[in-house]
This record gives structure tokens, sequence and C-alpha cells, in this order.
């Protein structure tokens, strides 16, 4: 009786993967081309920022580059207690700059994300706030990008996000999430966001202020982007939306190392558990639940061929799936796809993801030197 169960649990499994792969692949290919506005609305780019000495000159001078008019846009940059010269490079920046940069910093009293964020905001001056983060670039067509797709029913905007670097464990990072950010966009594009970044983030000031900016996850020092998102959703149904125009990306390098690697995800996988939307608990709970029963199914696998059987076509459903999410966005964006890496990502991904789980369980996160909480 066990087996059955177990094999309908298997077939259960693929097909629920299944179905939100293809839900994905036809949002993206049957929703309406998302709307322009002709409006060049002006936007405060806040960037938090700490111990980034080394990224900032490549960031500032993507930002030098824009063709947005150069009188609509302000930089908002707030040091949160820097180690390093990153704050006095941004201060130079700022006296040859040809639009606004103003240059802040936490009080003793202050700390994290969130408190940089929110002064930065306090202090902007325009109607759209655009976060993102020091150790990124993007090309010249960005803020037009982003800002044609502001159109008047949007409250949050959604930007791409593109994750680069030459070592294997970087390229094994950016299929993991290029896989989750093509699920998320698909699900924007049926307005049933459910991850976000906040590399890429617009949103309205009135809409910010509508929702209680951060004061009702507060006390978390991470999830500033998908909760404000989550809260966007549940008041104002309809209006997150996503681009995922090539120009409107930004870039980011993923983790160099094993270390870094395994403290970023546990400080996304531990905000996850105060997540209440029932889209993302889904998906969560199926990601999770498929890639624990790729790594069980091989001991299974041993003590029958009834098990080697179902072993072989759950794992050839979900790398067709797997296969088709990342190749299809990796195709839009025109970046090169490796196969052997995929192959190889692809068989490590689930003893991976379970790693990730039990330590989020049992380490704490760590973030530019500081222990944080979720």
């Amino acid at each position: 009786m066990y087996l059955l169960l177990l094999t309908i649990a298997s077939f259960l499994l693929a097909a629920l993967y299944a179905g939100l792969g293809i839900y994905a692949v036809r949002a993206w290919k049957t929703a309406e081309a998302p709307a322009k506005t002709d409006v060049r609305p002006g936007i405060s780019i806040v960037l938090p920022f700490r111990n980034e000495e080394k990224k900032l000159q490549a960031f500032l001078s993507s930002l030098k580059k824009q063709d947005y008019p150069p009188d609509l846009f302000e930089l908002v940059a707030v040091d949160d207690h820097s180690e390093d010269a990153g704050r006095t490079i941004i201060e130079e920046f700022a006296k040859k700059a040809a639009f606004p940069v103003k240059v802040l910093w936490l009080d003793e009293w202050e700390e994290g994300k969130k408190e940089a964020l929110e002064k930065a905001i306090a202090n902007s001056q325009k109607d759209i706030i655009l976060s993102t983060d020091a150790d990124t670039w993007r090309g010249p067509h960005w803020l037009s990008s982003m800002a044609s797709a502001l159109t008047p029913d949007t409250r949050m905007l959604i930007g791409p996000v593109s994750m680069q670097g030459g070592k294997f464990i970087q390229t094994f990072q950016k299929f993991e999430f290029d896989a989750f950010q093509f699920i998320g966009l698909g699900m924007a594009k049926k307005n049933r966001a459910i991850i976000c970044n906040g590399t890429n983030l617009a949103y309205r000031r009135s809409s910010f202020d509508d929702v209680g900016g951060f004061g009702k996850f507060a006390e978390l020092s991470s999830g500033d982007d998908i909760f404000l998102m989550l809260e966007m959703k549940k008041k104002f149904p309809g209006s997150v939306r996503c681009t995922s125009d090539r120009e409107a990306m930004v870039i980011t390098e993923a983790c160099k190392d094993m270390g870094e690697l395994i403290h970023q995800k546990v400080r996304w996988a531990s905000k996850s558990v105060y997540v209440r939307d029932r889209d993302f608990m889904f998906t969560a709970f199926l990601a999770t639940a498929v890639n624990a029963w790729a790594v069980l199914l091989p001991f299974l696998a041993w003590s029958s061929s009834t098990w080697t059987l179902l072993l072989i076509s759950f794992l050839s459903v979900k790398f067709i799936y797997d296969l088709l999410m990342v190749s299809t966005l990796m195709r839009q964006r025109r970046e090169s796809f490796n196969v052997l890496y995929f192959v190889i990502s692809f068989i490590l991904y689930p003893p991976y993801l379970m790693m990730i789980l039990i330590l989020s369980n049992l380490i704490k996160a760590h973030w530019k030197g500081r222990r944080i909480s979720a």
C-alpha cells in the first residue's frame, strides 16, 4: 500500500511542478505586451550602502550614462556605518554629477537596510521611488525603460535582475535565480506576484505611504522588498506589475565562494517563514517538496526496479521544465547558456537546497560583517 501511495505522490508532485512550469511559460508567451507611457515622472533612486568601496565606481559610472533627463532624477545614498571610503567616493561624485546627489548616513542608534531606505525615502523629492544596490550596474536606458512601464495604474514595478560571473558556483546561482525569477515574473504578468528584488524595484511614494511603509515588518532586518510588495499586492490588487525589458535590467555579480553564498541563501530563506501569501506559500512548498523528493528517490531506487523507473520519470519531468524555464529567460536576455554547467547544477541543486533549509534553522546569517536576524 505504501508503495502505491508514494507512487501517486510522486506523480502528483511531478504534475504540479509541470503545471507550474506550463503556467509560467504561458504567462510569458500569452500575456499582453505591457502598456507603455510617454510620461516621464520624477524618479528618486534610493541607495542604502555598507562597505561597497570596490563596487561603487561601476555603479556610479552606470548612473552617469543614463539617457534620462538629469533634472528628472536624483540619487539619495545612505551610508549604513561603512568601514571603508564608500561615502567619500559618492561625495566626490556628487560634486561633478549632472543630476542631484544627496549623501546621508545613519546615526549611532540607527542600523540596517530598512532604516537606511526609510531615511533615503524621507529625504527624497520625486514621486517615484526606485530602490537598488551599490554592487550593481545597468545599461544607459535603465531609467527610461522603467519609467515607460510605470503606467498610471501601476503602484509597484518589479524590474528584471541578472546575475553574472564566470565561475561554476556563480553560474550555479544564476540558474537557480533565473528559474525563480522566471516563475516570479510569469506570476506577476498574471497579477499574482510572489517575489521581487530590491535591487530593481520601483513604487509610488503615495503607495508606500498608503501601506504604512516598512512599519508592519520593521522588526525584521531583511525583506524590505518582498514584504512591501506583498502589502501592495494585498491593498491594491492588480497594481503590482513587472517588466521583462532587457533595457530595464540591473546586473549584479553572483557570490564567488560557498561561504558567502550560504549566508546569502540562509538570509533569504529565514525571511520566507514570515510570508503569508498563498501564491508564494504554494510555490515555495512545491519547490521544496519536489527537490526533497529528488533527494529521497535515489535511495529508494536501490531497493526496487519500480523505484528506479519512478526516479527516471520524475527527474525527467523536472529536468525538462527546469531547462525550459531557465533557457527561455536566458534566451530572451540574449545570454549564453552552458549546457554542461546546467546538467551539473541540476544534479547538485536538490541536496544543496535541503542543506540550505537545514542551515537556515541552525545558524544566523551574516551580511557585510554584521550578524542579522530574518
